[in-house]
């Protein structure tokens, strides 16, 4: 038997063709949708960036990407599809393309599978590495980190260690979270604001946001806007980190922290990827002149609530989509007794009324058919 035959195999005998079919088509419909979401939430969110805060920015990227993440979501209305199933005898539904449906459903799951692979072995790699190299750092850096965790409304102990084979400063672990600094010297205000800006991402939880953003392209590795959207997502985070470590804060505090992002781009170690479930104090030269606009920039901006509020209620409405979608395709119940098989519908079968027929009386039918008989 060839792998093809016992793949199929296994799709017919031990997990239900149909659903299979339902599921390929909830990710197809959800990444057209939550993309169409996403390219305009894109465009208006860099329209109004001098305007508009990255928090707020960050707020939209969590709701897309929770969109992105959940390809089947229930009917605003309540009503959910539900999946209905008939007699079938060794006959398949005309409707149904088996042989092209496992070959689709093969493609994605490989590429699901080569993707889950490479993003778990460069963070098992990237974990090593620090877990190896690592030193707890000076007892003063780690006194001035707890005191900025008191500061942030912090409780609980964020380590702080020193390795040697990176160049920036990055927040890791989502269990275990922990500084990594440069083994280097910092001046005592620089270090300061670079360790404010970790914390504020542990605050923020902005690695919950990466993950949430890797999980996703694991799902939709086909989709050529997930590289972007993550992108953007990453860059937005920091502004926001920015935000939050430049409030309360001095024009010579701002000057120093400028400083320090420019000393991190420079020295940026090539350790740190985008697939890897760690922050990056630099970037790319993109992000890097957006966060020293922004930084030197100075004042408030607005989060624009109404925009978040419009993806809510837009990321919703996308499963009355896959609703609607799911009942046109499938076809009228075939004429057939004997026919089995699975409809997937969002609406309950239509009531079928008994029809009536008329019955001559007993006796009328029997004296119309008796014989007379001959008296002996």
């Amino acid at each position: 038997m060839s792998i093809y035959r016992m793949i199929r195999h296994f799709l017919r005998e031990i997990l239900n063709e149909y659903f299979l079919l339902y599921l390929i088509q909830g990710i197809l419909i959800c990444t057209v949708a939550m993309s169409l979401i996403a390219a305009a939430a894109l465009l208006i969110s860099r329209r109004l960036q001098r305007k508009q805060s990255a928090s707020g920015r960050c707020l939209l990227w969590w709701i897309i990407g929770i969109g992105y993440l959940i390809p089947f979501k229930p009917h605003p209305a309540g009503a959910v599809a539900t999946v209905v199933q008939y007699e079938n005898r060794g006959l398949s539904p005309s409707f149904f393309p088996s042989e092209q449906f496992v070959l689709l459903f093969v493609i994605w799951l490989a590429g699901a599978v080569i993707c889950t692979v490479r993003i778990v072995s460069r963070q098992e790699q990237f974990s090593r590495s620090i877990t190896r190299l690592r030193r707890p750092a000076d007892a003063p850096v780690q006194y001035l980190s707890d005191l900025l965790c008191s500061e942030l409304c912090i409780t609980e102990h964020i380590p702080v260690y020193t390795v040697p084979v990176i160049q920036t400063p990055m927040l890791t672990g989502i269990l275990h979270p922990c500084i990594l600094l440069p083994e280097q010297e910092f001046d005592p205000a620089e270090l300061r604001l670079i360790l404010k800006h970790e914390l504020c991402h542990y605050r923020r939880g902005d690695l919950f946001c990466k993950l949430l953003w890797i999980g996703c392209r694991v799902i939709h590795w086909f989709n050529p806007l997930m590289p972007l959207l993550m992108q953007q997502t990453e860059q937005d985070c920091e502004l926001a980190c920015d935000e939050a470590v430049m409030q309360n804060e001095t024009a010579e505090s701002a000057n120093i922290y400028c400083r320090s992002i420019l000393h991190a781009a420079i020295r940026r170690s090539g350790l740190h990827s985008d697939l890897t479930v760690a922050t990056s104090f630099s970037g790319s030269k993109e992000m890097l002149k957006a966060r020293l606009q922004a930084i030197l920039s100075g004042g408030r901006k607005r989060r624009f609530l109404f925009i978040t509020a419009a993806a809510v209620i837009l990321t919703a409405m996308t499963g009355s989509i896959l609703a609607y979608a799911a009942t046109d395709t499938a076809p009228a119940a075939p004429d057939m007794p004997e026919q089995t098989g699975t409809f997937v519908s969002s609406a309950p079968a239509p009531a079928w009324e008994a029809e009536t027929y008329t019955v001559p009386q007993y006796e009328e039918v029997f004296m119309e058919h008796t014989v007379p008989m001959k008296s002996e």
